[in-house]
């Protein structure tokens, strides 16, 4: 009776993983976007050891995988060139699972915090007309739910939507304005896989073992296995990977848009390793150096300027120091009063401008000025930029520059642009040594090039800097 009893479960078992039903990985859905000429991993469940068969309606393709004894599959996809739309057909057993209006286009991914986060429906003061009418199926996004997690997850929480008057309201302001101007210049389907978190850090989004194997990160790790211990809503080190980016690492994508920084501008010495370090992280993660483009901090009253200073600062090395990145630079539309300024538009539009020129090898201007060269006349400092082509007989005045001497002091000092140089000079330092740009002080600075884009706050000195106990 017992070996009957235990002979009828066991078959049982056996009929009901047969029947099991075929379910996909929550990130596969309608109207997704596909990297092109890529390889992503399409993966979910069924009936372990069972046969799975993916057809790609492209070319009628079909490959097979097997099921592991858990039930888990993988199948490698590649989708091929941009085109669409597109099914793909996944058979198990009785069950059929069949994804319908896929596009194949260029996917990024865009995180970091509030202001990658910031909507349109939070309020915009530039190009809110535009937000309201756009209607355009070839750019799609997926946002991913906020997930803190002490271990790493396969799954994520979010919905793939179609651009529309209906749905813009609800993406990320400055990923909607840079996948328009994509779209726009290259005409192909353009998804966003927007993942980030308003207030967060930059080891938030890092993986365990990239700051516990590295001296200079390791104490950031204390936060991380209180969190775990407590299982704390605040997202601690390494939350944010775990839940919202590691889910992620077997999807193709182009590469990465990031606006992140004000949380760790209290310790920029600090950021200065982290930032290029958390690059780096994602590269190996993925297995791709693919294009990382950034936003500098924009203009607010951080209460002690210095330190904002030092984090753009940190920022701007990261430019110089790790190869494949851009940086967008918001010092003139920045908001004195409001972390969050409200014009999105032109962030989104510049980070675009560095995709086009150094990515897809776009013949456009896409940085402000940069320092080339500079030499000292008497009681002036005669300065030459890159990226800075006026008439040569523009002249406009300047904010933000000051000046010292040999005893290291700076002053506030006069400038202005003459033709194609900028003047630099201070009623209070007879015999200037030094000069820098956007660090003394918060401002909304001016100092633009003829197309509108503005320099990066910089400095001639190498003093090092001394930060104020705040």
């Amino acid at each position: 009776m017992i070996r009957l009893l235990f002979t009828s479960l066991f078959l049982f078992t056996v009929i009901l993983n047969a029947d099991a039903q075929l379910s996909l990985n929550s990130y596969f859905q309608d109207h997704m976007i596909f990297q092109r000429n890529d390889t992503t991993i399409i993966s979910g469940k069924a009936a372990p050891s069972s046969t799975v068969e993916l057809t790609f309606s492209r070319g009628s393709q079909t490959q097979t995988t097997t099921a592991d004894e858990q039930g888990n599959f993988a199948i490698p996809f590649e989708p091929g060139a941009e085109g669409g739309p597109f099914s793909i057909t996944l058979k198990n057993n009785n069950s059929t699972i069949k994804l319908s209006d896929i596009l194949v286009g260029d996917l990024w991914l865009c995180s970091g915090q509030s202001n990658m986060e910031w909507k349109p429906e939070n309020g915009i003061t530039k190009g809110s007309d535009i937000v309201a009418k756009t209607s355009n199926d070839n750019i799609r996004w997926i946002t991913i739910q906020r997930h803190a997690a002490s271990e790493l997850q396969t799954e994520i929480k979010g919905k793939w939507e179609i651009c529309s008057p209906n749905t813009t309201q609800r993406v990320s302001a400055v990923a909607f304005f840079y996948a328009r101007m994509l779209q726009d210049s290259l005409k192909i389907p353009i998804g966003l896989i927007s993942s980030s978190w308003g207030g967060t850090k930059a080891e938030q989004w890092m993986d365990e073992a990239s700051l516990a194997t590295d001296e200079r990160f390791k104490p950031l790790l204390a936060d991380y296995k209180k969190g775990i211990k407590n299982e704390m809503l605040n997202p601690f080190s390494t939350a944010l990977y775990n839940g919202m980016i590691h889910p992620l690492i077997d999807k193709a994508i182009t590469g990465v848009i990031w606006y992140q920084g004000e949380s760790n501008a209290g310790n920029p010495l600090l950021y200065a390793e982290l930032f290029p370090a958390l690059i780096e992280n994602w590269r190996s993660k993925w297995k791709k150096d693919f294009p990382f483009y950034f936003v500098q901090l924009a203009s607010y009253r951080y209460g002690e300027p210095i330190y904002a200073a030092m984090t753009r600062e940190a920022q701007k090395k990261t430019l110089d120091r790790i190869v494949n990145t851009g940086m967008a630079v918001t010092m003139d539309i920045g908001d004195l009063n409001d972390i969050h300024p409200q014009n999105k538009q032109d962030v989104g539009e510049r980070l675009a401008l560095q995709a086009l020129q150094k990515h897809y090898g776009k013949n456009i201007q896409a940085d402000g000025p940069v320092l080339d060269e500079w030499l000292i006349n008497e009681r002036k400092v005669i300065m030459t930029f890159k990226n800075m082509n006026f008439k040569e007989d523009y002249f406009a005045p300047l904010n933000g520059f000051t000046v010292a001497g040999s005893e290291g002091k700076f002053m506030k000092a006069n400038a202005y642009i003459q033709g194609n140089q900028v003047i630099v000079d201070s009623p209070y330092v007879n015999q200037p040594m030094h000069v820098r740009f956007g660090f003394e002080e918060e401002l909304i600075l001016n100092f633009v090039n003829e197309k509108g884009l503005p320099a990066s706050p910089f400095r001639t000195d190498e003093i090092q800097m001394e930060l104020p106990p705040k």
